[in-house]
């Protein structure tokens, strides 16, 4: 429910230029992979918004939402927190796994206890991508879990 409420608000208040949304979007479109921090810094303001608005629009394809979940690790503003962390307690197995992937890029060590829960997650891939992403941000903490 904080996820949705957040998403109305975003989307009540956006003010990053189409221009931007649209930018963002065809970084998003790559088969896998999800734009490198530098490319999408490189369109200027407005990205991290954009980002929130495309992980919340249904109308986009999920690969697109997805990655544009991780990419919203570069920006661990609390907004981007609100969202990403939204997707990690989810009913989507996929955006939470996309979730884990953002939390441990832009979260660094504070990623563990969220990671250290994802890893009761009922998905076994869930529970593995949160394993996976402890392992390089935990260090000896993440290990004695």
């Amino acid at each position: 429910m904080k996820f949705l409420l957040f998403g109305a608000l975003i989307a009540s208040q956006m003010s990053f230029a189409d221009d931007t949304y649209d930018a963002v979007l065809a970084h998003l479109s790559g088969i896998e992979e999800t734009p490198t921090q530098a490319e999408l810094q490189a369109l200027g303001d407005g990205v991290e918004t954009a980002l929130i608005a495309i992980a919340q629009d249904d109308q986009q394809p999920r690969s697109k939402r997805g990655r544009a979940i991780v990419a919203l690790g570069y920006f661990p503003s609390s907004d981007s927190r609100v969202v990403v962390e939204g997707a990690l307690q989810g009913e989507d197995n996929y955006m939470a796994r996309k979730a884990c992937y953002a939390i441990g890029a832009g979260w660094g060590t504070d990623a563990v206890p969220l990671l250290t829960n994802a890893l009761q997650a009922d998905n076994v891939h869930t529970r593995e991508a949160a394993a996976v992403v402890l392992g390089t941000v935990g260090g000896d903490n993440a290990r004695s879990v």
